[in-house]
Protein backbone atom coordinates (compact mmCIF):
# COMPACT_ATOMS: atom_id res chain seq x y z
CA UNK A 1 0.00 0.00 0.00
CA UNK A 2 1.09 3.56 -1.09
CA UNK A 3 -0.18 6.41 1.25
CA UNK A 4 -0.18 9.66 -0.10
CA UNK A 5 -0.49 12.84 2.27
CA UNK A 6 -0.61 16.22 1.13
CA UNK A 7 -1.92 19.23 2.22
CA UNK A 8 -1.29 22.89 2.88
CA UNK A 9 1.51 24.38 4.68
CA UNK A 10 1.48 24.01 8.69
CA UNK A 11 -1.46 21.43 8.55
CA UNK A 12 0.99 18.49 9.71
CA UNK A 13 1.75 16.41 6.89
CA UNK A 14 4.94 15.27 8.12
CA UNK A 15 3.74 14.92 11.74
CA UNK A 16 0.86 12.48 10.21
CA UNK A 17 3.52 10.99 7.93
CA UNK A 18 5.68 10.33 11.08
CA UNK A 19 2.86 8.70 13.14
CA UNK A 20 1.95 6.68 10.44
CA UNK A 21 5.27 5.24 10.41
CA UNK A 22 5.56 4.59 13.87
CA UNK A 23 2.26 2.75 13.60
CA UNK A 24 2.57 1.28 10.34
CA UNK A 25 6.18 0.90 9.95
CA UNK A 26 5.88 2.04 6.76
CA UNK A 27 8.64 4.37 5.44
CA UNK A 28 7.89 7.48 4.57
CA UNK A 29 9.31 9.33 1.36
CA UNK A 30 9.01 13.50 1.82
CA UNK A 31 8.90 15.18 -1.58
CA UNK A 32 10.82 18.07 0.11
CA UNK A 33 13.60 16.47 0.38
CA UNK A 34 13.25 15.38 -3.11
CA UNK A 35 13.01 19.11 -4.16
CA UNK A 36 15.93 20.09 -2.60
CA UNK A 37 17.86 17.18 -3.24
CA UNK A 38 17.56 18.33 -7.08
CA UNK A 39 17.60 21.92 -6.51
CA UNK A 40 21.03 21.53 -4.31
CA UNK A 41 22.81 19.35 -6.46
CA UNK A 42 22.38 21.61 -9.59
CA UNK A 43 19.87 19.09 -11.60
CA UNK A 44 17.06 21.59 -11.77
CA UNK A 45 17.31 25.78 -11.86
CA UNK A 46 13.90 26.29 -10.36
CA UNK A 47 13.62 27.76 -6.59
CA UNK A 48 11.77 26.91 -3.84
CA UNK A 49 9.65 29.81 -4.37
CA UNK A 50 8.35 28.19 -7.66
CA UNK A 51 5.72 25.94 -6.51
CA UNK A 52 3.66 25.81 -9.66
CA UNK A 53 6.37 24.53 -11.72
CA UNK A 54 8.53 22.83 -9.10
CA UNK A 55 4.76 20.62 -9.06
CA UNK A 56 4.95 20.19 -12.71
CA UNK A 57 8.48 19.03 -11.88
CA UNK A 58 8.51 16.91 -9.28
CA UNK A 59 5.24 14.93 -9.68
CA UNK A 60 6.13 12.77 -13.02
CA UNK A 61 9.16 11.04 -10.24
CA UNK A 62 6.80 10.92 -7.30
CA UNK A 63 4.14 9.13 -9.73
CA UNK A 64 6.98 6.76 -10.84
CA UNK A 65 8.10 6.43 -7.36
CA UNK A 66 4.99 5.32 -6.67
CA UNK A 67 4.28 3.00 -9.41
CA UNK A 68 7.41 1.19 -9.05
CA UNK A 69 6.62 0.84 -5.31
CA UNK A 70 2.81 -0.81 -5.75
CA UNK A 71 4.56 -3.37 -8.86
CA UNK A 72 6.76 -4.20 -6.10
CA UNK A 73 4.11 -5.12 -3.69
CA UNK A 74 6.19 -2.64 -0.90
CA UNK A 75 4.27 -0.16 1.35
CA UNK A 76 5.32 3.59 1.36
CA UNK A 77 4.22 6.86 2.60
CA UNK A 78 4.84 9.76 0.30
CA UNK A 79 3.99 13.28 1.96
CA UNK A 80 4.48 16.72 0.33
CA UNK A 81 2.66 19.55 -1.31
CA UNK A 82 3.63 19.11 -4.84
CA UNK A 83 0.58 16.63 -5.96
CA UNK A 84 -1.58 18.21 -8.93
CA UNK A 85 -5.30 18.51 -8.31
CA UNK A 86 -6.07 15.87 -10.89
CA UNK A 87 -3.17 13.17 -9.87
CA UNK A 88 -5.81 10.30 -10.05
CA UNK A 89 -5.35 10.73 -13.80
CA UNK A 90 -1.83 9.56 -13.33
CA UNK A 91 -3.15 5.61 -12.73
CA UNK A 92 -5.33 3.29 -13.75
CA UNK A 93 -7.75 1.37 -11.63
CA UNK A 94 -4.53 -1.78 -10.66
CA UNK A 95 -2.40 1.38 -9.13
CA UNK A 96 -5.25 3.08 -7.88
CA UNK A 97 -6.82 0.36 -5.49
CA UNK A 98 -3.04 0.25 -3.88
CA UNK A 99 -2.98 4.20 -3.02
CA UNK A 100 -4.68 5.59 0.24
CA UNK A 101 -4.89 9.04 -0.56
CA UNK A 102 -5.55 12.04 2.13
CA UNK A 103 -5.30 15.74 1.65
CA UNK A 104 -5.21 18.15 4.77
CA UNK A 105 -6.58 21.33 5.40
CA UNK A 106 -8.21 23.85 8.39
CA UNK A 107 -11.11 25.77 8.19
CA UNK A 108 -11.41 29.38 8.16
CA UNK A 109 -12.88 29.36 11.77
CA UNK A 110 -9.59 26.72 12.88
CA UNK A 111 -7.08 29.11 12.07
CA UNK A 112 -8.90 32.05 14.10
CA UNK A 113 -9.13 30.13 16.87
CA UNK A 114 -5.78 28.80 16.93
CA UNK A 115 -3.16 30.56 14.78
CA UNK A 116 -1.25 30.88 18.08
CA UNK A 117 -1.09 26.83 18.37
CA UNK A 118 -0.20 26.61 14.72
CA UNK A 119 2.61 28.95 15.11
CA UNK A 120 3.49 27.04 18.38
CA UNK A 121 3.75 23.79 16.32
CA UNK A 122 5.34 25.14 13.09
CA UNK A 123 8.53 22.97 13.82
CA UNK A 124 7.48 20.02 15.39
CA UNK A 125 8.78 17.48 13.50
CA UNK A 126 10.65 19.95 10.34
CA UNK A 127 13.14 22.58 11.46
CA UNK A 128 11.80 26.02 9.36
CA UNK A 129 12.90 29.43 8.69
CA UNK A 130 10.28 31.94 10.30
CA UNK A 131 8.16 29.36 11.79
CA UNK A 132 6.77 31.63 14.42
CA UNK A 133 6.29 34.43 11.20
CA UNK A 134 2.58 33.05 10.39
CA UNK A 135 0.50 35.41 8.71
CA UNK A 136 -3.43 34.73 8.79
CA UNK A 137 -4.91 35.29 5.93
CA UNK A 138 -2.41 33.76 3.80
CA UNK A 139 -2.95 30.22 5.65
CA UNK A 140 -6.37 30.54 4.92
CA UNK A 141 -6.18 31.77 1.15
CA UNK A 142 -3.73 28.38 0.89
CA UNK A 143 -6.26 26.07 2.91
CA UNK A 144 -9.28 27.30 0.85
CA UNK A 145 -6.73 26.42 -2.53
CA UNK A 146 -6.61 23.06 -1.28
CA UNK A 147 -10.54 22.49 -0.21
CA UNK A 148 -11.53 23.53 -3.67
CA UNK A 149 -8.82 21.99 -5.56
CA UNK A 150 -8.86 18.55 -4.68
CA UNK A 151 -12.71 18.87 -3.17
CA UNK A 152 -14.13 18.36 0.25
CA UNK A 153 -15.23 14.76 -0.62
CA UNK A 154 -11.21 14.28 -1.05
CA UNK A 155 -10.35 16.53 2.41
CA UNK A 156 -9.28 15.81 5.59
CA UNK A 157 -10.84 18.99 7.40
CA UNK A 158 -9.35 20.42 10.53
CA UNK A 159 -12.20 22.36 11.99
CA UNK A 160 -11.88 21.76 15.88
CA UNK A 161 -9.90 19.38 18.11
CA UNK A 162 -6.48 18.81 15.54
CA UNK A 163 -5.05 15.29 17.17
CA UNK A 164 -8.40 14.09 17.85
CA UNK A 165 -8.45 14.44 13.20
CA UNK A 166 -5.44 13.36 13.07
CA UNK A 167 -5.64 10.21 15.06
CA UNK A 168 -9.08 9.62 13.00
CA UNK A 169 -6.98 9.72 10.03
CA UNK A 170 -4.11 7.22 11.73
CA UNK A 171 -7.11 4.67 12.92
CA UNK A 172 -8.67 4.58 9.79
CA UNK A 173 -6.11 3.80 7.77
CA UNK A 174 -4.50 1.64 10.39
CA UNK A 175 -8.16 -0.55 10.13
CA UNK A 176 -8.25 -0.40 6.40
CA UNK A 177 -4.81 -2.30 6.29
CA UNK A 178 -5.41 -5.09 7.94
CA UNK A 179 -9.43 -5.52 7.40
CA UNK A 180 -8.83 -7.55 4.63
CA UNK A 181 -6.99 -10.55 6.58
CA UNK A 182 -8.70 -13.57 5.54
CA UNK A 183 -5.80 -15.93 6.77
CA UNK A 184 -3.28 -15.96 9.29
CA UNK A 185 0.08 -17.91 9.50
CA UNK A 186 1.93 -18.27 12.11
CA UNK A 187 5.72 -19.40 12.93
CA UNK A 188 6.28 -21.32 15.80
CA UNK A 189 9.52 -21.05 17.64
CA UNK A 190 8.78 -18.09 20.00
CA UNK A 191 5.84 -17.43 18.59
CA UNK A 192 3.23 -20.27 19.40
CA UNK A 193 5.74 -21.84 21.59
CA UNK A 194 8.16 -20.92 23.86
CA UNK A 195 11.82 -22.96 23.70
CA UNK A 196 14.33 -22.54 26.00
CA UNK A 197 17.03 -23.62 23.94
CA UNK A 198 19.02 -20.69 22.18
CA UNK A 199 18.31 -20.48 18.12
CA UNK A 200 21.40 -22.30 17.15
CA UNK A 201 22.40 -25.49 18.87
CA UNK A 202 26.03 -25.69 17.43
CA UNK A 203 27.63 -25.53 20.94
CA UNK A 204 25.38 -27.98 22.32
CA UNK A 205 26.04 -30.68 20.10
CA UNK A 206 28.43 -32.40 22.17
CA UNK A 207 25.82 -32.22 25.14
CA UNK A 208 23.35 -33.96 23.31
CA UNK A 209 25.31 -36.49 21.99
CA UNK A 210 26.26 -37.08 25.54
CA UNK A 211 22.45 -36.99 26.88
CA UNK A 212 21.67 -39.78 24.01
CA UNK A 213 25.19 -41.29 24.67
CA UNK A 214 23.89 -41.74 28.47
CA UNK A 215 19.79 -42.40 27.42
CA UNK A 216 20.78 -45.06 25.15
CA UNK A 217 23.73 -47.24 26.75
CA UNK A 218 25.75 -46.44 23.65
CA UNK A 219 29.71 -46.15 23.61
CA UNK A 220 30.51 -43.54 21.91
CA UNK A 221 34.25 -42.72 20.77
CA UNK A 222 35.98 -38.85 20.40
CA UNK A 223 36.41 -40.13 16.90
CA UNK A 224 32.70 -40.09 16.46
CA UNK A 225 32.08 -36.82 18.25
CA UNK A 226 33.92 -35.57 15.92
CA UNK A 227 31.76 -36.55 12.92
CA UNK A 228 28.96 -35.70 14.87
CA UNK A 229 29.61 -32.20 15.05
CA UNK A 230 31.08 -31.82 11.09
CA UNK A 231 28.27 -33.58 9.87
CA UNK A 232 25.48 -31.23 12.01
CA UNK A 233 27.54 -27.94 11.27
CA UNK A 234 27.07 -29.26 7.53
CA UNK A 235 23.48 -29.11 7.69
CA UNK A 236 23.12 -26.10 10.06
CA UNK A 237 21.37 -23.44 8.44
CA UNK A 238 23.02 -20.43 10.53
CA UNK A 239 26.37 -21.54 9.38
CA UNK A 240 25.34 -23.07 5.77
CA UNK A 241 21.89 -21.47 4.79
CA UNK A 242 19.54 -23.53 2.48
CA UNK A 243 16.55 -22.78 0.10
CA UNK A 244 15.55 -26.26 -0.43
CA UNK A 245 14.67 -28.35 3.16
CA UNK A 246 15.86 -31.78 3.80
CA UNK A 247 14.78 -34.49 5.74
CA UNK A 248 16.02 -35.49 9.08
CA UNK A 249 16.62 -39.10 7.89
CA UNK A 250 19.35 -37.49 5.60
CA UNK A 251 20.67 -36.00 7.95
CA UNK A 252 21.04 -38.92 10.76
CA UNK A 253 21.79 -41.80 8.01
CA UNK A 254 24.87 -39.60 7.31
CA UNK A 255 25.80 -39.13 11.26
CA UNK A 256 25.48 -42.53 11.91
CA UNK A 257 27.08 -43.60 8.34
CA UNK A 258 30.29 -42.43 9.85
CA UNK A 259 29.95 -44.35 13.33
CA UNK A 260 29.70 -47.72 14.26
CA UNK A 261 26.39 -47.37 15.54
CA UNK A 262 23.82 -48.97 14.02
CA UNK A 263 21.45 -47.78 11.62
CA UNK A 264 18.61 -50.07 13.29
CA UNK A 265 18.97 -46.93 16.30
CA UNK A 266 18.25 -44.13 14.10
CA UNK A 267 14.65 -43.30 15.36
CA UNK A 268 16.17 -43.88 18.70
CA UNK A 269 19.26 -41.52 18.02
CA UNK A 270 16.47 -38.79 16.70
CA UNK A 271 13.78 -38.76 19.64
CA UNK A 272 16.79 -38.07 21.90
CA UNK A 273 18.49 -35.41 20.01
CA UNK A 274 15.24 -33.61 19.42
CA UNK A 275 13.97 -34.42 22.73
CA UNK A 276 17.02 -32.98 24.14
CA UNK A 277 16.35 -29.43 22.50
CA UNK A 278 12.73 -29.60 23.09
CA UNK A 279 12.29 -30.69 26.75
CA UNK A 280 11.32 -27.22 27.93
CA UNK A 281 9.03 -26.08 25.28
CA UNK A 282 5.92 -24.64 26.12
CA UNK A 283 2.68 -23.13 24.50
CA UNK A 284 2.48 -18.98 24.75
CA UNK A 285 -0.58 -18.77 27.54
CA UNK A 286 -3.03 -16.59 25.18
CA UNK A 287 -1.96 -18.70 21.85
CA UNK A 288 -4.85 -20.93 22.46
CA UNK A 289 -7.51 -18.98 23.21
CA UNK A 290 -6.17 -16.65 20.40
CA UNK A 291 -6.92 -18.81 18.18
CA UNK A 292 -10.39 -20.04 19.14
CA UNK A 293 -11.18 -16.50 18.22
CA UNK A 294 -9.57 -15.91 15.47
CA UNK A 295 -11.52 -19.28 14.05
CA UNK A 296 -14.88 -17.76 15.43
CA UNK A 297 -14.08 -14.90 13.04
CA UNK A 298 -13.93 -16.93 10.27
CA UNK A 299 -10.05 -16.70 10.26
CA UNK A 300 -8.24 -19.32 8.64
CA UNK A 301 -5.09 -20.22 10.44
CA UNK A 302 -1.95 -22.10 10.03
CA UNK A 303 1.65 -22.41 11.06
CA UNK A 304 4.98 -22.12 8.62
CA UNK A 305 8.39 -22.51 10.23
CA UNK A 306 11.45 -24.09 9.56
CA UNK A 307 12.61 -27.13 11.24
CA UNK A 308 15.89 -27.74 12.35
CA UNK A 309 18.44 -30.44 10.76
CA UNK A 310 14.67 -31.87 9.42
CA UNK A 311 13.08 -32.42 12.31
CA UNK A 312 9.92 -34.59 11.93
CA UNK A 313 6.70 -33.34 11.96
CA UNK A 314 5.40 -35.17 14.80
CA UNK A 315 8.20 -33.67 17.24
CA UNK A 316 6.39 -29.82 16.06
CA UNK A 317 3.01 -31.49 16.40
CA UNK A 318 4.14 -32.65 20.28
CA UNK A 319 5.41 -28.97 20.88
CA UNK A 320 1.95 -27.57 19.73
CA UNK A 321 -0.02 -29.42 22.07
CA UNK A 322 -3.45 -28.30 22.62
CA UNK A 323 -3.00 -25.90 20.04
CA UNK A 324 -2.77 -28.30 17.33
CA UNK A 325 -6.58 -29.17 17.20
CA UNK A 326 -7.17 -25.10 16.18
CA UNK A 327 -4.55 -25.20 13.53
CA UNK A 328 -6.45 -25.46 10.01
CA UNK A 329 -2.73 -25.90 8.06
CA UNK A 330 -0.24 -26.93 10.53
CA UNK A 331 2.79 -26.85 8.28
CA UNK A 332 6.41 -26.50 8.77
CA UNK A 333 9.32 -26.88 6.07
CA UNK A 334 9.39 -30.53 5.42
CA UNK A 335 5.98 -29.98 4.34
CA UNK A 336 6.38 -27.34 1.87
CA UNK A 337 10.10 -28.27 0.80
CA UNK A 338 11.23 -24.30 1.28
CA UNK A 339 12.98 -22.86 3.90
CA UNK A 340 11.82 -19.04 4.98
CA UNK A 341 12.56 -16.54 3.39
CA UNK A 342 11.19 -18.13 0.19
CA UNK A 343 7.75 -17.12 -0.42
CA UNK A 344 7.16 -20.91 -1.48
CA UNK A 345 5.82 -21.63 1.80
CA UNK A 346 3.21 -18.68 1.79
CA UNK A 347 2.20 -19.14 -1.56
CA UNK A 348 1.40 -22.44 -0.99
CA UNK A 349 -0.52 -21.96 2.34
CA UNK A 350 -2.75 -19.01 0.72
CA UNK A 351 -3.45 -21.61 -1.88
CA UNK A 352 -4.25 -24.40 0.61
CA UNK A 353 -6.99 -21.42 2.20
CA UNK A 354 -8.03 -20.13 -1.10
CA UNK A 355 -7.64 -16.27 -0.33
CA UNK A 356 -5.19 -14.18 -2.36
CA UNK A 357 -1.55 -13.44 -0.93
CA UNK A 358 -2.13 -9.82 -0.03
CA UNK A 359 -5.49 -11.15 2.15
CA UNK A 360 -2.61 -13.57 4.53
CA UNK A 361 -1.01 -12.04 7.54
CA UNK A 362 2.14 -14.11 8.85
CA UNK A 363 3.20 -13.90 12.20
CA UNK A 364 6.65 -13.69 13.16
CA UNK A 365 9.53 -13.13 15.38
CA UNK A 366 12.53 -12.86 13.65
CA UNK A 367 13.78 -10.61 10.29
CA UNK A 368 13.98 -13.83 7.98
CA UNK A 369 9.29 -14.27 8.61
CA UNK A 370 9.38 -10.64 7.39
CA UNK A 371 11.42 -11.05 4.78
CA UNK A 372 9.80 -13.80 4.02
CA UNK A 373 6.13 -11.91 3.93
CA UNK A 374 7.47 -9.59 1.85
CA UNK A 375 8.72 -11.48 -0.45
CA UNK A 376 5.82 -13.55 -1.10
CA UNK A 377 3.46 -10.24 -0.78
CA UNK A 378 1.49 -10.77 2.03
CA UNK A 379 1.07 -8.79 5.73
CA UNK A 380 4.34 -8.93 7.68
CA UNK A 381 3.27 -8.58 11.55
CA UNK A 382 5.60 -8.90 13.71
CA UNK A 383 5.93 -10.19 17.76
CA UNK A 384 8.08 -8.42 19.66
CA UNK A 385 8.17 -9.49 23.27
CA UNK A 386 11.01 -7.54 24.32
CA UNK A 387 11.86 -4.00 24.58
CA UNK A 388 14.59 -4.21 21.54
CA UNK A 389 13.68 -1.80 18.57
CA UNK A 390 13.48 -4.28 15.64
CA UNK A 391 13.53 -2.93 12.46
CA UNK A 392 12.54 -5.90 10.24
CA UNK A 393 10.29 -3.76 7.73
CA UNK A 394 7.55 -5.02 9.45
CA UNK A 395 3.99 -4.02 8.37
CA UNK A 396 2.60 -4.30 12.03
CA UNK A 397 4.36 -4.87 15.49
CA UNK A 398 2.76 -6.52 17.99
CA UNK A 399 4.34 -7.69 22.00
CA UNK A 400 1.45 -10.01 22.34
CA UNK A 401 -0.76 -12.71 20.32
CA UNK A 402 -3.94 -11.28 22.00
CA UNK A 403 -2.72 -7.87 19.69
CA UNK A 404 -4.29 -9.35 17.03
CA UNK A 405 -7.43 -9.44 17.61
CA UNK A 406 -7.71 -5.89 18.07
CA UNK A 407 -6.01 -5.92 14.42
CA UNK A 408 -8.12 -8.18 13.03
CA UNK A 409 -11.99 -7.31 12.44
Amino acid sequence: MVILITGASHTGKTLLAQRLLEKLNYPYLSIDHIKMGLIRSGCTSLTPCDDSELTDYLWPIVREIIKTAIENSQNLIVEGCYVPFDWRKSFDESYLSNIRFVCLAMTDRYIDEHLGSIRDHACDIESRLSCGQLDAEAIKEENRAYISGFGEDHITLIDRDYMQTINAVIDKIGNETMKKIKGIVFDIGQTLVDYSAPLTWEGLYRTAFEHIEKKSGLHITEEEYDHFAKTLIKYNTSANPREREISSDTVFKEILGGTNVPMEYIDDVKDAFFGYFREAAHVFPEAEEVLIELASRGIKTGTLSDVPYGMDNKYVYEDLGPLLKHIDLPYTSIDTGYRKPSPKGLQLLAEKMDVSIDELAFVGDEDKDMECARNAGAIAILINRTDEKCEYGQDLEISSLKELLDTVL
